[in-house]
């Protein structure tokens, strides 16, 4: 792992430094442990273990690497700055180090500093006297405010390094950039520029976005991230940016206020709420930072504009487009048009009702998102359609259903992927036959899919490809209007290996054919109550014969649809014996290709009409039939209650040999619980709860060595 690392860190030295710098680091750079290989001729050092600066050849070393991470106190410091005074790389990343000593002035060969992932608040003003300095990376530091006020005498530096939100290692704090950056010329990258939030009283220190106006060689990925702005001159500062002029920029990211990426939501998250007014002043915003037309990568984050300039569809060379939160834009220029497009991410806009705002007339098909292979939709309530329909669109002698199939006539030409969530009134959109990886569905209409699957070939068109035949995956999650899938579109499906249905609550017929869907290896039906049968006629049985299928999971559907899967079902179980596993309602039928009576691998629940077959399986003798309880990891005797369980059979608990959680609740008549004197050895966790007939601490417990909690509640003991 360490080796790894070090190899990225080289790598990058190597990038950013040059040719030189590649001849010899490349070729000198080693892995020291201990220091036992260290000797005077040694120039590069690396630690990944504690490290030990009482070096040989601290005077001439060129670059050290501390790799560990830990805590870095001051006589650490005050060594590197006083025996190390040839270092021209020095990498100090995860050291939680909240203070740099103003001594480091004395590393004056340094050409890299890497203070990445630390914890100070503010960089002495002394590193500005490091002229040599070409890389400097301060990325993940989230309690740096500040950079040095004289950072402009770092005449030499290339690479100023301090993260970005979307990459989550962003100097979080840091409230403003220092006047007199745009004199750095030379730098190729800036990963991140601050509009400070409050000029006053710092305003003589801060620097506007300006400063980016004779930034030319800027390169890479650049942030704006605007935390605030002066309503008299923001405007003129921010066409003072030049962004048109950064021709070798790759990436740009404009995010208003701050924002984080809450891992529980799954989303990003805006701290800022102070900045919703001056809507016409956030549309002269966004219009002033029109980029190079050689940008290749969008993102647009909070933007609390009504309007999206036009400049956007005029960017022919992008790849990748991402709009995130920008709550009152109801519609987006077209992008149909930009040839190079291949990922689209439209994310939380509240006020969004139709993506291209001009209708479907003039439309060329050959010219519709030719590249596009990715697109995504999320959290979008209001979504209604892809394209407004106007008036002028609509003819006289047609009905509104003939203009609706005309608006969705046209078709994504070469789409891999699409995801759609949380837009339950998306009725109307491109159609996507040509999907290969993925379609995932979740709290969204139905139509799109429905009328995707119909599509019919062109009586002009001899090379038709059947819609959605080279789909892999599928996954349907919470789709309210779906009441069954087409037979036809179904049958097309000769590409699919996954097909996943949940909680689609009026669903009612799923026809599956077995001689369209030959590459289908894993079925999940999940939460569908009114669904009573997987096949398209009742000679099938429930399920077709389906070649590839690996496992079948079904649960919380109808009772019909519950029953009859075992081997006792002539109907059903020559289509399903050769599937090697088959779950139903949380048992399995066959695992692992073994036929099995209601054993459960992670989890055991017992419920009370189940009871009888469990203790018989308990009690059994055979030792084949034992193997399949003793993998058991949790027991789980759970309401409602098992009313007449008086006691749990000794021998079959003994079997239970991987058990590490066993909880018995509401079990009323409940009298003994005879813990085996050996068998359970891996029990860690023990609840009984309820059980009013129990008396005694159950007999045994001083048999269980790995027993570390032991909880009773609600027993008449």
């Amino acid at each position: 792992m360490a080796e790894r690392v070090l190899f990225n860190i080289t790598e990058e030295i190597v990038r950013k430094l040059g040719p030189l710098a590649a001849q010899e680091i490349a070729l000198c750079i080693k892995v020291e442990r201990g220091g036992n290989r260290i000797c005077e001729w040694t120039r590069h050092v690396s630690f990944d273990k504690e490290f030990d600066l009482s070096l040989p050849c601290a005077e001439r070393l060129r670059t050290l690497v501390l790799l560990q991470g830990g805590e870095m106190d001051g006589g650490a410091w005050e060594s590197i700055c006083r025996d190390f005074r040839r270092l021209c790389v020095l990498v100090l990343g995860h050291f939680r180090i909240e203070e740099v000593p103003p001594l480091i002035e004395k590393l004056r060969h340094l050409k890299y500093l890497d203070l990445s992932n630390n914890d100070m608040k503010a960089l002495p003003n002394s590193v500005t006297n490091l002229v040599n300095l070409q890389v400097l990376k301060l990325n993940g530091c989230r309690y740096l405010k500040e950079l040095p006020r004289g950072i402009n005498k770092l005449i030499n530096l290339r690479h100023l390094d301090v993260g970005c939100s979307l990459d989550f290692n962003p100097c979080k704090s840091l409230e403003y950039m220092p006047r007199g950056i745009g004199k750095l010329t030379s730098l190729q990258t800036l990963s991140c520029f601050v509009v400070a939030k409050n000029r006053s009283p710092k305003s003589k220190m801060v620097g506007g976005l300006d400063e980016l106006s004779r930034l030319n060689e800027l390169r890479g990925s650049q942030e704006i991230r605007v935390k605030g702005y002066e309503r008299d001159s923001c405007i003129s500062e921010f066409e003072g940016a030049k962004l048109e002029d950064k021709r070798y920029l790759q990436s740009l990211a404009i995010i208003w206020g701050d924002m984080y990426f809450d891992t529980d939501m799954d989303s990003y998250i805006d701290t800022d709420t102070d900045m919703d007014s001056d809507i016409d002043l956030y549309d002269k915003m966004l219009q002033s930072l029109q980029p190079n037309s050689s940008l290749q990568d969008l993102v647009v984050v909070y933007y609390r504009g009504m309007r999206f300039p036009s400049w956007l569809s005029d960017l022919s060379n992008l790849v990748r487009i991402r709009l995130v939160g920008c709550t009152r834009l109801e519609h987006i220029p077209p992008l149909d048009g930009i040839p190079n497009l291949e990922e689209l991410e439209i994310i939380s806009m509240g006020n969004l009702e139709y993506i291209d705002s001009e209708g479907v007339g003039g439309k060329e098909v050959s010219k519709f998102f030719p590249s596009l292979k990715e697109l995504t939709i999320f959290e979008c309530p209001r979504l209604k359609g892809w394209w407004k329909k106007s008036r002028g669109e609509m003819k006289d002698d047609s009905d509104e259903s003939t203009v609706e199939e005309e608006l969705i006539m046209l078709s994504f030409p070469c789409l891999s992927s699409l995801t759609i969530i949380e837009c339950p009134n998306l009725t109307s959109m491109p159609l996507f036959p040509t999907l290969d990886e993925g379609l995932y569905l979740i709290n969204t209409s139905s139509m799109p899919l429905q009328q995707t699957m119909k599509m019919k070939p062109p009586v002009y068109s001899s090379s038709f490809i059947r819609p959605l035949s080279n789909l892999k995956k599928l996954d349907i999650f919470a789709i309210d209007d779906m009441e069954s899938l087409p037979e036809v579109g179904l049958q097309n499906l000769s590409s699919l290996q996954q097909l996943g249905i949940r909680y689609c609550k009026r669903l009612e017929s799923l026809p599956l054919h077995g001689q369209g869907m030959p590459s289908l290896q894993q079925l999940f039906i999940d939460g569908c109550p009114r669904l009573k049968s997987l096949s398209e006629s009742k000679s099938q049985g429930m399920i077709p014969y389906l070649p590839s299928l690996q496992q079948l999971t079904i649960r919380y559907c109808s009772e019909e649809l519950s029953r009859g899967w075992g081997k006792e079902s002539e109907e059903v179980w020559p289509n399903i014996k050769h599937i090697p596993n088959i779950r139903i309602d949380g048992y399995y039928i066959q695992k692992e290709g073994r036929e099995s009576i209601r054993s459960l691998e992670d989890e055991f629940l017992i419920y009370n009409a189940a009871e009888k077959v469990i203790l018989q399986k308990f009690r059994a003798d055979n030792e084949d039939e034992r193997l399949e309880i003793v993998v058991i990891t949790s027991l789980f005797f759970f309401y409602p209650s098992i009313e007449d369980l008086e006691s749990l059979p000794e021998i079959g608990l003994q079997n239970l040999s991987s058990l590490q959680l066993q909880s018995i609740w509401e079990c009323p008549r409940l009298k003994s619980l005879p813990l085996p004197h050996q068998g359970m050895h891996s029990l860690q966790k023990l609840e009984i709860r309820n059980c009013g007939d129990l008396k005694f601490l159950p007999r045994g417990v001083s048999h269980l060595p790995f027993l570390q909690k032991l909880e009773i509640n609600g027993c008449s003991g």
